[in-house]
């Protein structure tokens, strides 16, 4: 038996070579993507996805200029607004530079643009 006196270690440390990837998200409801290429002034890009209660769930800004993002969602079944902002009030194309968001699920595509003004919903 055990008095307390005793110390007993045990390791089973074993180094490896390989890294383990964090695990994939799964979606088991609506993956929803949305694409968002920057024009010549990202910064003034942004974005909200509100539920129909009106909280925003997911939201974006402080985009680098002519650059590519990509963010994926996860939906339950609902109704959602998406809108869309440039802080100049001249959208994402093309007086300065070609920018343009899609957002889609799958290979359908929910809604997608470029030339707006302030904003579009």
């Amino acid at each position: 038996g055990f008095d307390g006196s005793e110390v007993v270690y045990v390791d089973n440390f074993q180094p490896t070579e390989t890294s383990t990837q964090p695990p994939v998200e799964s979606c088991s409801d609506h993956q929803v993507v949305l694409t968002l290429t920057t024009d010549n002034y990202g910064s003034e890009t942004s974005w909200t996805l509100k539920n129909s209660q009106s909280a925003v769930l997911f939201s974006g800004q402080g985009y680098e200029s002519a650059t590519t993002v990509e963010k994926s969602m996860c939906l339950a079944d609902g109704d959602y607004q998406f809108t869309i902002q440039d802080e100049y009030g001249d959208g994402i194309c093309c007086g300065s530079g070609a920018g343009s968001y899609t957002l889609m699920e799958g290979a359908k595509t929910l809604a997608s643009g470029a030339e707006f003004a302030k904003s579009e919903t």
